[in-house]
């Protein structure tokens, strides 16, 4: 059964973001849980509390199959975590999928070294400050809801999450499916 891991930090996340794809990955039998900085309750963008179950630095990447990063305000102290850093690089030397919304896209992936030649798509803030760093760490920008671009996906704004979470779903899906070997098929005939 696949899992899903949100990071945020301890205030100022994406409420809506968050519990708009938590429900609905939950709702469709994928497990989620919260980390942040240190466990305990966290603060949304709009003052809703959560519950961090989880410290950011005590996830493995083998723990999940998807490591996602809503928007929201605040969210660019997490490309400051050198633990959030580790634990993106280490998801996707594992081809553990890593999910970004809003600006996450030109904030942690230039940081995490995985931005240069990769499809990605981002919020457009006021002074296009994430156009300028996709362009500028030689990503390629599409102008999309939802980016697949191999195990990382991107999401634009609030406005398309649930198109991500349809997407997310679909992906999720697949690749937990567990295909029984011509070997092992003989065994189960032979009982």
């Amino acid at each position: 059964m696949p899992k899903a891991v949100f990071l945020v930090p301890q205030i100022g996340c994406s409420d809506v973001e968050l519990m708009t794809l938590k429900t609905v990955l939950e709702k469709n039998s994928i497990p989620c849980a919260i980390a942040s900085y240190s466990t305990g309750k966290v603060l949304s963008k709009t003052g809703i509390p959560l519950n961090a179950a989880r410290s950011i630095a005590s996830l493995t990447p083998e723990e999940f199959d998807a490591i996602i990063v809503v928007g929201g305000e605040n969210v660019a102290s997490l490309a400051e975590y050198d633990c959030v850093i580790e634990l993106i690089r280490s998801a996707y030397a594992l081809k553990k999928y890593i999910v970004l919304l809003c600006m996450n896209s030109a904030l942690l992936l230039p940081r995490a070294g995985l931005l240069e030649g990769r499809k990605v798509t981002v919020f457009e803030n006021k002074n296009k400050w994430s156009l300028k760093q996709i362009k500028e760490h030689k990503g390629i920008l599409v102008d999309e809801p939802v980016v697949v671009d191999g195990n990382i996906i991107t999401c634009r704004n609030e406005e398309d999450v649930m198109e991500l979470a349809d997407e997310l779903i679909r992906i999720l899906s697949i690749s937990s499916k567990k295909y029984v070997t011509v070997d092992e098929a003989r065994k189960i005939i032979n009982k």
